[in-house]
């Protein structure tokens, strides 16, 4: 007797997979992946060392510059009108007192710069060294930033915290060895540092102008 097959006339070809969906572009998935690559190797080209170090290296870089967020990662976007200050306090012989040091470090710091800028072999660490005594500079600074609210010093003391940043690394990356001139990298790159500090000393004044 012949056998007939009860599957007669049905496929025994597995069913096609399921299509799968591409997952929406994410904050986690362009910073860890292939499109971060190329936005981190144009980004870096552009962007100062200095400016991508405070920032927290490319990868903040890239934060800021596509999922910025006011006040967290892109405080730049806070502008003077933004920031709350005690009237009174701003009006104290002391705080205006401290104003008046700090814009005569920015005076002080822009005057290094130029002679820099005419002789970029100058002893710019013993010089700045002489301007700016980092405890008195601090002193300085955190009277001026007692004046802003809480809420607003999350970006003060960040600016606080940047101008002593800004000149301990000036002083590092002037530093050569005795006899040996700088060369043209070096040069730029201190360039690049009295730019951020004349930028940071520009930002905390504009705050209490």
């Amino acid at each position: 007797m012949a056998f007939v097959s009860s599957f007669a006339g049905v496929s025994c070809h597995p069913p096609p997979p399921p299509p799968v969906s591409t997952p929406a572009l994410s904050r986690r998935s362009l910073l860890s992946g292939a499109a971060a690559a190329a936005v981190v190797a144009a980004l870096s080209g552009v962007t100062p060392a200095p400016a991508r170090a405070e920032s927290g290296g490319l990868a903040g870089v890239v934060s800021r510059t596509f999922f910025p967020k006011s006040g967290f990662n892109a405080p730049e976007a806070i502008q003077p009108g933004d920031i709350a200050k005690d009237v009174e306090a701003l009006s104290s012989e002391s705080v205006k007192g401290a104003i008046k040091k700090l814009a005569g470090y920015r005076d002080a710091a822009a005057a290094l710069r130029q002679d820099f800028k005419a002789d970029p072999q100058l002893a710019v660490g013993t010089k700045a060294r002489a301007l700016f005594t980092i405890s008195d500079l601090r002193n300085v600074l955190n009277e001026v930033d007692s004046v802003f609210d809480e809420e607003s010093q999350k970006e003060t003391d960040r600016v606080v915290r940047r101008i002593i940043q800004d000149v301990e690394e000036l002083e590092t990356s002037a530093a050569v060895r005795p006899g040996t001139p700088r060369t043209p990298k070096k040069i730029d790159r201190v360039e690049r540092w009295f730019e951020k500090l004349d930028s940071d000393f520009e930002r905390l004044l504009s705050f209490v102008q």
